[in-house]
């Protein structure tokens, strides 16, 4: 018995089922790796599908009516009295009720067209007394405070005055001790030579009374002063100083300031009549000139500033005159 032929591996059922599912994964990879479709130009746009609103710039709202304000019973009951009949309290609310006229209902600006007119003429009237009252108060402190000022300088001066006016005789003196600092006007009994050194640069070498020596001289002492008197006394009165006039003034032996006595200016200066001796002008200008005599100008023109010093030396009337 001849043995039964096997089938081929092709044609057995498990190779087929094989084939069959290898088939099948096939055509599934071919489906999914498929390019999608090109979109529409025209696509269907579904009806259902509204349209989004454009924006809309919001709308301000309207600026609110200003508030009208009326005036309490006690505001109507200011208005109606008098300004000067005001407390502080009533005057400050009163001036608060200036301010809210923008806001006043018509009925309150009428009444206060009655009333606030009367009652800003009696403040305009209360606040231009009181002014006064305070002015006059104000300018009577002040006139007597300035007066008190005046009568306690003129007390100090006058004792000033009564402590320095001396006479020295012959020798040697010294300041404080023997005369206080200051300005004085000197004039002589008899004849001799007057002297003061160390007095801070303003030294003196004079002959003082007889016919070679003035009459009287401006000096100033300082608080270092040596003063030396030979063959004469000296008589030393305090003064002070005080502007001369811009007109024209007359001068003599000694030292002068510019400003405070001695206006600022331009002056032609000339010696008294018989009159000769030295001028000088120390400071911001200065001069040295002798004046009349054989040996001097016949005068001199100057220009003199605050502060410049003038100094005359043996000359008791020298005029200084405005010039250009």
């Amino acid at each position: 018995m001849n043995p039964k032929p096997k089938k081929p591996f092709y044609k057995r059922w498990w190779f087929i089922t094989l084939v069959v599912f290898a088939l099948l994964g096939a055509i599934g990879d071919l489906f999914d790796g498929e390019e999608p479709a090109a979109s529409d130009p025209n696509p269907i746009v579904d009806s259902d599908v509204k349209e989004k609103p454009e924006e809309v710039e919001p709308v301000p709202e309207p600026e609110p009516e200003p508030e009208i304000r009326t005036y309490t019973a006690e505001q109507i009951a200011l208005l109606e009295r008098s300004y000067t009949d005001f407390s502080e309290e009533e005057i400050a609310s009163f001036a608060n009720m200036i301010r809210d006229w923008d806001f006043l209902s018509e009925e309150d600006k009428t009444l206060y067209e009655v009333n606030y007119l009367r009652l800003k003429d009696e403040k305009k009237a209360y606040d231009d007394e009181k002014a006064r009252i305070e002015k006059e108060e104000r300018e009577k402190a002040e006139a007597e405070a300035k007066a008190q000022a005046e009568a306690e300088a003129k007390a100090k001066w006058d004792a000033f005055v009564a402590e320095n006016s001396k006479t020295l005789g012959a020798g040697t003196f010294y300041s404080p001790d023997h005369i206080a600092e200051g300005v004085y006007d000197t004039s002589f009994t008899g004849s001799g030579n007057f002297f003061i050194t160390g007095n801070g640069g303003l030294d003196y070498n004079e002959i003082g009374g007889g016919s070679y020596g003035v009459s009287k001289i401006r000096v100033y002492i300082t608080d270092t002063a040596e003063i030396e008197i030979r063959g004469m006394k000296v008589n030393f009165v305090p003064v002070q100083r005080t502007p001369l006039p811009v007109t024209g003034f007359t001068l003599y032996a000694g030292f002068w300031q510019v400003g405070d006595e001695i206006p600022t200016g331009r002056y032609e200066v000339k010696p008294g009549r018989g009159e000769s001796g030295n001028f000088f002008v120390f400071g911001k200008n200065n001069v040295n000139e002798i004046l009349g005599g054989s040996y001097g100008v016949e005068s001199v023109t100057i220009n003199v500033t605050d502060g410049d010093i003038v100094n005359i030396r043996g000359m008791e009337n020298v005029t200084f005159t405005p010039t250009n």
